[in-house]
């Protein structure tokens, strides 16, 4: 008797960016776990229970979220200018070192624009 598994994974692909330029990372398996916070199988299950134009909350809350990122290069990217670069490592800055960043960053306007 054959017993089939399914393993679910994942392959996401995301849009970043910062002051200087959008593009594309592509995120694998537990990169992207830790991204989302959820595990492929539970995601799924939640999926199937939503309508087809719903999407995850688990996504939703990303946006306009800091993280820090880790890229593979390849020689796609390199030598053919390829622009969808592959997350090796992901880090979730903590909260009070994104307030500290914010509140340097608005410091840093406030005295260029007074």
């Amino acid at each position: 008797m054959l017993t089939y598994f399914y393993k679910h994974r994942y392959k996401m692909h995301i849009q970043v960016e910062d002051n200087t330029k959008k593009t594309t990372f592509v995120l694998f398996n537990d990169v992207a776990e830790k991204l989302i916070d959820i595990s492929t199988h539970k995601l799924f299950n939640k999926l199937s229970s939503l309508n087809n134009n719903d999407v995850p909350a688990h996504i939703q809350r990303l946006c306009g979220k800091y993280f820090i990122f880790k890229l593979k290069l390849n020689s796609y990217n390199l030598k053919e200018g390829l622009e969808n670069f592959i997350v090796s490592k992901l880090w979730i800055p903590a909260e009070k070192l994104k307030l500290d960043y914010k509140l340097k960053r608005e410091k840093k306007v406030y005295n260029i624009v007074y």
